[in-house]
């Protein structure tokens, strides 16, 4: 059979090697090749090189800017090679030219989503994991520059462990034994002889573990035939004190509403038996431990506090040497005489208060304590008869007291005809 020849046949054969030669790098440009020669990679290699270089140079001091730069690069590179990478697998669905070209095109771009989420949220965790250490690291930093919160507004910042909060609520028997010490060397107590003779013969006991919010004195016959007094103050006193001045020196240093939280926050209950848990809680919920942390505020709290527990130490060592006799059986004493002897105690720890070199925090202390008990505690027993109390309410220790200091009162700005 005769065969003819077209130049045109000849010419297209002639070129068909070369094209399908040429067809790869054709392809690398059209935008089907390696996703490293796309200009968007090379521009973030280059950007975590310098980043790197910069956190060795400068240290982490610098770190939140370069993340921040990283992230932005990421998200420029995600998008890009997004977008690259769809129209890559477009052009190959459409040059494949059938329904199985078009189906394995649609696959690889599901593909190509998932795998594009998939590795900006590992960037995202990655960056959010560098940003959490560095300030972690930096935080620490600025702690430690402030060398443990000098000033109120860096120490309200931070918060107190748990080991601060039971550090300042709790109290040593050496404390309070010096609290003890500062009533018995009072001026009203040295300048009376009766009363300095009395109280060398007078101890102390700190009941650690008891929580009740009282202190006792009590007398009782030795072995010795000699009678042995004794002035006992009850864990939970003092932990009551230190709760409730924390709050009076927050407000004092500008905490408005902080012991108006406080009031509500405390019970009844809490006035009469005040446990650890109880008092770091009560701390806790009121926002105070903040203020454990700052050297001011607490120094102030630790003032008060003690004012209010030399104050109820004081009228306990009142009922000793005022001769006070709370003895059952045959000298058990009707309530009307109790309440006398607590009155009669209640203006000795005044006159101590008074005479004290540190009478402004005693006595703020103790008025402090007791404006405490009083709006807590009088509701409560006012519904109960008077003959059947055997103290007197808050309300008429706390009028007495300040009747007794009308100058400190006036200083502190308590107005007399108010209450």
């Amino acid at each position: 059979m005769k065969q003819t020849f077209d130049s045109r046949t000849l010419s297209q054969s002639a070129q068909a090697p070369q094209e399908r030669a040429l067809r790869p790098e054709a392809a690398v440009r059209e935008g089907g090749g390696s996703a490293l020669s796309h200009p968007a990679v090379r521009v973030v290699i280059m950007i975590c090189v310098a980043a790197a270089a910069l956190y060795l140079i400068l240290g982490p001091f610098f770190v939140r800017c370069i993340v921040g730069t990283l992230v932005m690069a990421m998200q420029v590179l995600i998008v890009e090679l997004l977008l690259w990478g769809l129209a890559r697998h477009r052009r190959q669905g459409i040059q494949g030219g059938d329904e199985r070209g078009a189906r394995r095109s649609g696959w690889a771009i599901a593909a190509w989503c998932i795998e594009a989420a998939l590795a900006a949220a590992l960037l995202a965790g990655c960056a959010f994991w560098v940003y959490r250490s560095a300030s972690g690291r930096s935080e620490g930093a600025v702690a430690r520059a402030d060398g443990g919160g000098d000033g109120f507004g860096a120490a309200a910042k931070r918060k107190a462990s748990d080991r601060d909060v039971l550090l300042y609520v709790e109290s040593t028997e050496s404390e309070i034994s010096q609290l003890f010490e500062l009533v018995r060397h009072s001026s009203l107590v040295q300048e009376n002889g009766q009363y300095a003779a009395f109280m060398k013969d007078v101890g102390f006991v700190f009941a650690a573990t008891n929580d009740e919010v009282n202190a006792v004195a009590s007398r009782r016959v030795g072995r010795d035939g000699k009678m042995v007094r004794t002035i006992t103050c009850y864990a939970g006193e003092a932990r009551f004190a230190k709760t409730i001045a924390l709050a009076a020196a927050a407000e004092l240093s500008g905490e408005r509403g902080i012991v108006g939280k406080m009031m509500e926050k405390m019970t009844p209950r809490l006035c009469f038996r005040l446990g650890v848990k109880d008092s770091v809680g009560l701390i806790r919920e009121c926002g105070l431990d903040r203020f454990i942390l700052d050297d001011a505020v607490r120094a102030k709290a630790k003032s008060i506090a003690a004012g209010g527990i030399v104050g109820t130490l004081a009228h306990e060592v009142g009922h000793q040497v005022l001769g006070h006799n709370f003895q059952d059986g045959k000298d058990r004493l009707n309530n009307e005489v109790r309440r006398n002897f607590e009155s009669q105690a209640d203006l000795f720890a005044a006159s101590v208060m008074s005479s004290s070199p540190f009478g402004e925090y005693v006595f703020a202390g103790r008025v402090f304590a007791l404006w405490v008990s009083m709006r807590q505690t009088d509701p409560l027993l006012e519904k109960i008869p008077a003959r059947e109390l055997d103290h007197p309410i808050n309300k008429e220790r706390f009028i007495a007291l300040v009747m007794a200091n009308k100058e400190k009162a006036t200083a502190l700005g308590i107005k007399i005809p108010e209450m």
